[in-house]
């Protein structure tokens, strides 16, 4: 990927001195940030690919990928001296998903808590590089940075990197619904890294006028960078399961199927396509997986993403045809044929685990055309 891409993420990253840093003047505050470095935080990103390779191709939060990703990043903390937990998804995870891994640094308030996340897991399709071993590996060395600064601090920082996200946002909500009432109350902010080096990338801050957005925004203005509210992802990462306890969040992305309009081409450069063109293939092809689970209740859930995952709706958008032709040719990407079979019908329907009843049920099949 392009070296400028991946820094999309990096901008954001003096809100972690403006956040929890001894109180000064915002604008002290950003100039004091270290600098991120992107030769290391590719290296994060090179070694997420490695895994990949050497388990089949995947980092799927069932896989031994997965496993070896808990342990690149486990490792790393650890040696970095935070306190470092696996925490198993007992519950609402995928059978045989991986850990959650939560890394405290010590010191700063305790009651006064700020979390930064991203999920740590890819979809079986693929190894999972901007989806999300991008987030990941953002995450990670700002974490390793933070260290060695060790700056003194007035909030307690917690990093934490999910399992399961790509099945439904499983991990981040088990950690969220588990938290005891009195925990939920320390957590000041949670900020979410999802997808932040998509080639042809924007610059999009989810819920930008909540607090800690405008946080964000502020940091962005001060550049002269223009960002939007990131509504393509809007409830479809693991800030969504901090938002339902009542934590305030917000986060970086670059895009995902989405396609860039002129007016953002004018603002942020690339071309009028899609923001991640891994998540739209405009080849015809055929497509490995299917979702693992599809929704069969009255309203689509929030997480849509183009691809194998559980929350997409049972006719899946990658298989949509453009509303218009693109210049100098016909539509690249054409409706699915045969379209599927109805989700839910008795032929694909299993019914949930009793202990969890829901609108899901697997499998769905998809179309067999990008």
């Amino acid at each position: 990927m392009r070296p400028s891409s991946i820094l999309r993420g990096m901008l954001a990253v003096p809100l972690l001195a403006a956040a929890v840093a001894v109180p000064v003047p915002a604008s002290a505050a950003v100039l004091a940030a270290p600098d991120i470095s992107l030769t290391n935080t590719k290296a994060h990103l090179q070694q997420f690919q490695n895994i990949a390779t050497a388990n089949g191709g995947t980092r799927r939060s069932t896989t031994a990928g997965y496993t070896a990703s808990v342990t690149y990043v486990f490792d790393r903390l650890a040696a970095a001296g935070y306190s470092v937990v696996r925490q198993n998804c007992t519950s609402g995870c995928t059978a045989g998903a991986g850990p959650n891994v939560i890394a405290d640094w010590p010191g700063g308030d305790p009651n006064s808590v700020y979390m930064f996340g991203a999920h740590l897991d890819g979809v079986t399709a693929g190894p999972g590089i901007n989806d999300n071993a991008s987030g990941s590996s953002t995450l990670l060395e700002i974490a390793l940075t933070l260290a060695a600064t060790n700056p003194t601090l007035a909030s307690h920082v917690r990093f934490a990197f999910w399992t399961d996200e790509e099945q439904g946002l499983n991990g981040s909500e088990f950690y969220a619904n588990t938290l005891p009432t009195a925990e939920r109350a320390k957590i000041k902010a949670y900020f979410n890294f999802d997808m932040v080096a998509s080639t042809n990338g924007g610059y999009f801050i989810n819920r930008i006028t909540s607090a800690p957005g405008l946080v964000l925004k502020a940091y962005y203005d001060s550049i002269g960078v223009q960002t939007e509210e990131n509504t393509e992802g809007a409830g479809r990462s693991d800030d969504a399961s901090f938002n339902t306890i009542g934590v305030q969040t917000s986060g970086v992305a670059a895009g995902a199927s989405r396609v860039k309009t002129a007016a953002q081409v004018t603002k942020w450069g690339g071309t009028q396509s899609a923001f991640d063109p891994a998540t739209t293939r405009r080849a015809t092809g055929t497509r490995p997986t299917s979702p693992t689970r599809c929704w069969t209740g009255p309203a689509t859930p929030p997480r849509t993403r183009c691809g194998p995952s559980p929350r997409a709706p049972c006719r899946p958008r990658c298989g949509r045809t453009p509303s218009r032709p693109p210049p100098g040719g016909p539509p690249t990407r054409t409706a699915p044929t045969p379209p599927p079979p109805a989700c839910g019908s008795a032929a694909t329907r299993r019914p949930p685990p009793p202990a969890a009843p829901s609108n899901w049920v697997r499998p769905c099949p998809a179309p067999t055309t990008w």
